[in-house]
């Protein structure tokens, strides 16, 4: 057995020891929490970023879309004062199902009715029947 004296030096030791362990080990977590911290934040600006340009690419979407439309709805307005009615389209509201039928038969049949119901912006589009 060590004498008391020696025993407190030895003592000593095991605490600064074990002082300074905690100290690292506290160190190293710290270091550990820092770097889980910048990854996460890094991780979430890049999200961020994901989400930020996916709104940006839908709104010039939207933008051109809006385009389009009023394209469409200019060439169709200036279609219809352009086109005269022919004189055998009905008078709408259609009233009776058999004027509905002969509409139908005159939409089929007949090229200049369908001209004038179907707006030339239209004719290119795919209609499924």
């Amino acid at each position: 057995s060590l004498p008391p004296l020696r025993l407190m030096a030895v003592s000593d030791r095991i605490v600064r020891v074990c002082s300074a362990d905690l100290v690292i080990s506290k160190l190293i977590f710290f270091i550990i929490s820092i770097a889980t911290y910048v990854k996460l934040t890094f991780c979430f600006l890049g999200f961020e970023n994901r989400i930020v340009s996916t709104l940006m690419q839908i709104e010039k979407n939207i933008n051109q879309h809006f385009v389009i439309l009023s394209q469409f709805l200019t060439q169709a307005k200036g279609n219809s004062n352009d086109v005269t009615s022919p004189d055998n389209v009905p008078k709408f509201p259609i009233q009776t199902l058999e004027e509905f039928r002969q509409f139908e038969d005159l939409l089929e049949n007949d090229p200049s009715v369908r001209q004038h119901m179907v707006p030339s912006s239209l004719k290119n589009l795919v209609f499924l029947q």
